[in-house]
C-alpha cells in the first residue's frame, strides 16, 4: 500500500491522491506554487482579511 493513504467517505482506500483531485475538477499544486499563491492572496488582504 502507498504511503499516504486516504479514504474516501464511502470506505474506499485509495493512494493516487493526485488522480483523485483531479477527478474532482481540482488541479493538485505543489508547496511552491502554493507558497506563491498563499503570498499573492495575503497580498491583496487588509487587516480585517477583506479583498480576501
Amino acid at each position: 500500500m502507498g504511503i499516504p493513504a486516504c479514504v474516501k467517505e464511502d470506505g474506499e482506500i485509495f493512494t493516487d491522491w493526485e488522480g483523485f483531485l483531479k477527478d474532482q475538477g481540482l488541479e493538485p499544486i505543489w508547496p511552491e506554487a502554493a507558497d506563491q499563491a498563499k503570498a499573492e492572496i495575503a497580498a491583496q488582504c487588509d487587516l480585517r482579511q477583506h479583498n480576501c
